[in-house]
């Protein structure tokens, strides 16, 4: 898809959901695999004018129930595939992806379409709300507002300069935060957005095949999933990575032999570890790895990106002195709104300093 014809279906699921009763600070779920229909419809969902909640499509039936009935999820999109044996509260509609995009016009929209879809949100409404996994207790509701999400995003195009002449390889799950950067970031930044088959298992062979086969220049994704493909590809892997410019990893901790690993393969690339939180819109924070010290037992967790705040404090909330240990705290514009639906555990994690 190119980008006039992506506005075009993503405007018309957009006049659909606003139809069905979409607006700010509704809620849409999206039960899809991996693929362009994924990304039609959280882009569908965010033009409406409601925000997207993005719903693993392995989870058990009781789960997904779980989720559609959270307060203010007007719509459900679903796949047909995976819409059996799941009950929707009746005053959700149910939309089939492929009903409601087969027949879609694929022509490149007009520049007067693409102007007389007018936004509905201001910058403190709901972008998107992703749900923990729940594996110790009931799964939280993580609730970004367009902001925090916005202010992550054009921070890290900029700073690691993503253009137009980029190619970024999606990988991450859905309901996983990494998804929002593979998704808006590469669209909004104008660069082409690359999707391997979908499996219900990671596939470094179909990986591989699309960084050589697309050029991909941009990888985002967990350590562990470099890890994976560079052992999968093993002394074939210059051939197959070597159009890789840009590496982000974030989401676990980065072994501290990796980057040397992969800078015997890719040397011109540049490594970036990124971390945060899910409540703080993605990342909040970044360490440019060119040079990993001997003595170091991990890479250093490194500094805020723009307008989020860190804070090292003891038990008592004072600042500990430099070097003494103690818990970490996030503020600033990335922090989400709250947790979705839940006042008793917003109060106890979202305090004022």
């Amino acid at each position: 898809l190119n980008y006039g014809q992506l506005w075009r279906l993503t405007t018309q699921l957009a006049a659909r959901l606003r139809a069905a009763g979409v607006g700010a600070n509704d809620l849409v779920a999206i039960v899809a695999e991996r693929g362009w229909r994924q990304v039609t419809a959280a882009m569908a969902v965010v033009q409406s004018g409601g925000a997207y909640l993005p719903v693993a499509s392995d989870l058990p039936s009781a789960r997904k129930e779980y989720l559609f009935a959270q307060p203010k999820v007007k719509v459900v999109l679903i796949e047909r595939a995976l819409s059996g044996n799941v009950q929707v509260p009746e005053h959700v509609h149910v939309f089939i992806l492929e009903d409601v995009l087969k027949g879609a016009d694929f022509a490149t929209a007009t520049l007067d379409e693409i102007e007389q879809f007018k936004s509905l949100q201001t910058p403190d409404d709901l972008a998107y709300v992703i749900f923990t996994s729940g594996s110790t207790g009931q799964p939280k509701g993580v609730a970004i507002d367009h902001r925090g999400a916005v202010n992550t995003l054009q921070d890290v195009i900029a700073r690691f300069n993503v253009t137009s002449d980029d190619r970024v390889i999606g990988i991450s799950a859905f309901n996983f935060d990494l998804s929002v950067f593979d998704i808006f970031a590469t669209l909004g930044s104008g660069a082409t957005l690359v999707i391997p088959p979908h499996s219900a298992t990671p596939d470094p062979q179909a990986w591989a095949q699309c960084v050589k086969d697309h050029q991909v220049t941009v990888w985002n994704t967990v350590p562990a999933l470099l890890e994976m493909q560079m052992e999968y590809l093993g002394c074939d892997a210059e051939e197959y990575l070597a159009s890789i410019k840009l590496v982000m990893l974030s989401g676990d901790w980065i072994p501290v032999s990796l980057p040397e690993r992969f800078a015997a393969i890719v040397p011109d690339a540049l490594m970036v570890g990124l971390g945060g939180a899910t409540e703080a819109s993605i990342w909040s924070n970044y360490f440019i790895i060119d040079k990993v010290d001997p003595s170091w037992k991990s890479i250093p967790y490194g500094w805020p990106l723009s307008n989020q705040r860190f804070y090292v404090l003891n038990q008592n909330l004072e600042p500990a002195p430099t070097w003494v240990s103690g818990d970490l705290y996030i503020g600033g514009v990335g922090l989400a709104k709250n947790y979705y639906n839940d006042p008793e555990k917003t109060a106890a994690s979202f305090i004022y300093h």
